[in-house]
């Protein structure tokens, strides 16, 4: 898996997004980012970034939270800070 970052927001390629999810949206909502799949994060930090536009602060801010969980990932499994 391979990430590109341009302004702080991660761009997953299109053919890593998972189609299949066990949780929607509105259950993953009521739960911490810390308790969602790999492939939730990355199927819905793809689907706001193609919104991203249209969306309201609400959404951005959700956005970055996607963001900030996945640096924190990738900064955990690499043991080397991104940012």
């Amino acid at each position: 898996m391979y990430f590109i970052i341009t302004q702080n927001i991660i761009v997953i390629p299109k053919e890593e997004i998972p189609i299949k999810l066990q949780r929607d949206f509105s259950e993953l909502s009521m739960m911490s980012k810390t308790d969602w799949e790999d492939g939730e994060l990355q199927y819905f930090q793809y689907a706001l970034s193609q919104i991203l536009p249209y969306i309201n602060s609400e959404g951005l801010s959700v956005l970055h939270e996607i963001n900030k969980e996945m640096f924190q990932r990738i900064e955990k499994k690499s043991g080397h800070p991104l940012g």
